[in-house]
């Protein structure tokens, strides 16, 4: 799908036999011009194949027939009868990172695209651990799914578009070839990567903006659908250099066709020109910055919009945690239950500036721990297609509790700092009270607050003083517990019983009766 400006969502398109030398022609590796990095392999897979380094014809060929390079023996009996022999995975950076990769200075350049290669990298990692998986059959005849040992492929980096506008993108072509804990290979479930195709693109992005501020300093516009653009660089350049996005909405509109998935996909096929590969990045940096110079954006102009903000990796991760409200807007449009991936995706799409992969994985695992606490402990679990579904309440009142448990800590952090700044014992010993009273004082409102005011009905009153009263007690040992498992538990299920006690009041059930489960 095109995205103004020429940004892709992930594309995902099967590779048939006899498709392999796509890949190979632009790195020179058949005998012509060198116009590409060469491809390099990738994934847990290939370490166990013993592939690394630079892709050769030989072993490529080997890997998409299902044959081990190595030995020569086949991988997967099945393999001749499968028509598909691999997945082409195309993440493309948004047209803004392209032009810095393709108009900016040489160091400017090479940031841009080793950010874009990390952004990959985490992207296949997620893919590699939640989405592959094979199918087999147990010997009570029941379908299993079950995880691969790793990904075997590998990544061809291009940089231009078929109508040589910078466009930076990476092939990462997966072989459809999975073997599983027992050493058994066969063809992948190729349902796990369409499942979770959305979420590897808004991680993708997410990291991307993380790597690229982190590196260059760069600003981003508002992430739209998770794709955002760099700020300082205007709208009317980024269209200048998206030729094909033009070609495909001139060939919709003169047929009176709406634009879609299915529609851009097929005017783009119907559009598309062959690869020109006798050009190469170098032959057309000086036009593309002779373009852009005419409009007003040339190396010095994209200088122009490095450096203007950085922050560390602790900050990125602080505004995961600040970006609770934003994700919870995302989750009130849906209804019942949502996977692991959904969570996911909501996530690396509302952080404006990105963050860390493990960063973002790591709060999505907090949140699923906490929501799936007292239920089923398969919730948020599974592989590929078959990841588990948390209910979306559970979801909500668990980011609200890890929202408070972070304003507890930060709270805590804060009261430390300032006694560490105090000379005096005595004085130190006051304001760590004081700090801790005002903490405790804000977080037992602020849970209080969300309860609502003191209805007058008598049965709605009953309900509200019995949470109130539990709410009290819970926040006299919140700041003492600190983060450990009884607390967090706690904040949980506290969490759980204001979503309860809000939706009842709401509703007005005179004989609904609160099951919480917590031991005050």
């Amino acid at each position: 799908m095109m995205h103004p400006g020429g940004v892709r969502v992930l594309r995902i398109s099967k590779l048939s036999h006899g498709r392999a030398d796509y890949y190979l022609l632009p790195t020179g590796v058949l005998g012509n011009r060198q116009i590409e990095p060469a491809g390099q392999w990738m994934g847990q897979g290939s370490s166990l194949l013993k592939l690394q380094g630079d892709v050769d014809k030989e072993r490529w060929y080997s890997v998409l027939a299902g044959v081990d390079p190595m030995t020569g023996d086949v991988l997967s009996a099945s393999q001749g009868r499968v028509k598909v022999s691999g997945f082409d995975l195309t993440f493309c950076a948004p047209k803004s990172v392209s032009l810095l990769a393709g108009v900016g200075e040489k160091e400017v350049s090479l940031a841009t695209v080793a950010s874009h290669d990390r952004a990959v990298s985490t992207a296949l990692d997620y893919l590699e651990c939640h989405g592959m998986a094979v199918r087999r059959t147990s010997a009570v005849h029941e379908k299993l799914i079950l995880p691969v040992e790793g990904i075997v492929g590998a990544n061809f980096l291009h940089r231009t578009t078929r109508s040589l506008d910078p466009h930076l993108h990476t092939h990462s072509v997966v072989a459809n070839l999975g073997s599983d804990l027992e050493n058994s290979w066969s063809a992948l479930d190729g349902r796990g990567l369409y499942a979770h195709r959305a979420a590897a693109d808004a991680l993708y992005h997410a990291v991307l903006r993380y790597e690229l501020g982190s590196r260059l300093g760069v600003e981003w516009e508002q992430p739209v659908n998770g794709r955002a653009d760099i700020k300082g660089i205007p709208r009317e350049v980024i269209l200048e250099f998206s030729t094909r996005t033009a070609q495909i909405t001139a060939y919709l509109e003169t047929r009176g066709i709406d634009a879609s998935s299915r529609a851009n996909y097929i005017a783009g096929a119907a559009t598309r020109p062959e690869k020109d590969l006798n050009i190469s990045v170098d032959d057309l940096i000086g036009q593309w910055r002779d373009r852009a110079m005419s409009m007003g954006m040339g190396p010095a102009q994209l200088d122009q919009v490095i450096g203007i903000g950085h922050m560390d990796k602790a900050e990125y991760s602080d505004t995961i945690i600040q970006s609770c409200d934003k994700v919870l807007e995302s989750l009130a449009e849906k209804d019942g239950s949502i996977c692991r991936r959904d969570l996911l995706r909501a996530w690396s799409a509302v952080l404006v500036a990105g963050a860390p992969g493990d960063e973002i994985n790591k709060v999505v695992d907090s949140v699923i721990g906490f929501a799936a606490t007292g239920n089923d402990a398969r919730k948020g679990l599974g592989i590929g297609v078959r990841e588990e579904r948390v209910e979306v309440l559970a979801i909500e009142s668990a980011i609200m509790a890890r929202m408070e448990i972070s304003r507890v800590e930060n709270s805590r952090e804060a009261s430390r700092g300032s006694a560490l700044q105090s000379n005096n014992v005595g004085t130190q010993g006051i304001e760590r009270a004081s700090s801790r009273e005002a903490s405790r004082g804000g977080a037992l409102q602020g849970l209080l607050d969300r309860i609502g005011p003191r209805p007058e009905d008598e049965h709605r009153l009953a309900i509200w003083s019995e949470t109130y009263r539990d709410i009290c007690r819970y926040s006299e040992r919140a700041l003492e517990a600190g983060s450990s498992l009884r607390q967090r538990v706690e904040a949980n299920d506290i969490e759980r019983l204001i979503s309860q006690t809000r939706l009842q009041l709401q509703l007005g059930h005179e004989d609904y009766q609160m099951e919480h489960g917590i031991g005050f």
